[in-house]
């Protein structure tokens, strides 16, 4: 039994307000209401990780990866992405800014061929592996891009 997802978006004159989805069994007259929109509108499985060597420059091999991540975008239009970017220690200014800069590298080029930033979430700084940069497929709201760290 196939079902037909809604979405629904209130907004007022400057913002959008909220989101309810609904699923309607094709036999059922009666429709499945949720707060929010649920992962399952989301069907995307793992993305790959983007490795940077000592700067925030995108390789050839980076951008391969990331047009193939564009094309699964591209067929899940609710999906959206976390760009979440590493550093070794959340006091290290130095390490933060290049944080930040290679998230921005990975959102720009992922804006430059064609992904709205509405369906990007920008998140650097998180302490772990600080040579990556993680793609997690989401339905969740957030910032398309932040200011750098000063």
């Amino acid at each position: 039994m196939k079902e037909i997802v809604y979405k629904v978006i209130f907004f007022s004159l400057t913002s959008i307000i909220g989101t309810i989805c609904f699923a309607q069994n094709k036999d059922s007259s009666k429709p499945k209401w949720n707060e929010g929109c649920p992962s399952s509108l989301c069907n995307l499985p793992t993305l790959p990780s983007i490795y940077f060597d000592k700067n925030a420059k995108l390789s050839l091999e980076n951008k391969k990866t990331l047009l193939a991540i564009i094309a699964k975008l591209n067929t899940n239009p609710y999906c959206k992405v976390k760009v979440i970017g590493y550093s070794v220690s959340d006091e290290n200014l130095k390490q933060q800014r290049l944080s930040y800069d290679r998230v921005l590298s990975v959102v720009n080029y992922l804006v430059s061929n064609n992904v709205s930033s509405q369906r990007i979430i920008f998140i650097f700084g998180v302490e772990g592996s600080y040579n990556k940069v993680d793609l997690l497929p989401t339905v969740e709201d957030g910032p398309p891009i932040l200011p750098r760290p000063s």
